[in-house]
């Protein structure tokens, strides 16, 4: 339970970075950034374009489509705040995250998932933001609502990282695919949060989003790879 709890605490610390909210001006003083690596650049999604559609096909060979509608990169502070910045805010450091905005076009129902480099440690790198600390590659789904803390996910492309963060067992890493099982989570009976409808969302770490399972247990795959 305890663990749960800090889990939740992290993902809405994320959250509120992933989501662009910067520090006000004079709220502390500047601290390090953590930006991506030569060797994060292939999983950054370069073919990711606006305007370009994905189209997934499930086994009646019925079509969902999702357009990239933004993508967007920028520096942002991850931070604490408290009854203003009267003295009592403060960032912890800032990060760079990649944003991926989509839209579903049957529904029109928006998302995003992001992709950002952030200390392994958090806790520490939260007390000690003039340094940088050890970081991995990190993804998060969310809806475009993101204040909606329910309907965040973020996961770690290093499986042993993710191991020693949370002992949760709904993400499953085989090779370059990262599977992620929201109904594993104990609190995903509608779906996931990138889609209202996913309990299961299939992520290659190279090639992007590949399929998802829906909560009628129709299975949805990329067919424009």
């Amino acid at each position: 339970m305890a663990n749960k709890k800090l889990y939740l605490r992290k993902v809405v610390a994320i959250a509120i970075c992933l989501a662009g909210i910067t520090a006000f001006s004079g709220c502390g003083k500047e601290r390090v950034t953590y930006r991506f690596t030569e060797k994060d650049k292939p999983k950054l999604l370069s073919h990711y374009i606006e305007g370009e559609v994905l189209t997934f096909v499930n086994e009646k060979e019925e079509e969902r489509k999702f357009k990239i509608v933004k993508v967007e990169q920028r520096v942002v502070s991850q931070h604490w705040m408290g009854g203003g910045c009267g003295g009592n805010c403060h960032d912890w450091f800032y990060c760079e995250p990649k944003f991926f905005y989509l839209t579903d076009l049957a529904t029109q129902q928006e998302f995003y998932f992001s992709l950002a480099r952030f200390p392994i440690a958090q806790n520490e790198a939260e007390q000690d933001g003039y340094h940088l600390h050890p970081s991995s590659l990190f993804g998060l789904f969310a809806t475009v609502s993101w204040f909606t803390y329910s309907f965040i996910f973020e996961f770690s492309f290093d499986e042993e990282v993710q191991r020693q963060r949370y002992s949760d067992n709904q993400f499953t890493y085989n090779n370059n695919m990262i599977i992620i099982n929201f109904a594993k989570a104990g609190s995903w009976d509608e779906g996931g949060g990138m889609l209202t409808d996913a309990k299961v969302i299939y992520y290659d770490i190279y090639q992007g989003l590949m399929g998802f399972d829906d909560i009628k247990n129709q299975q949805w795959r990329l067919s424009n790879k």
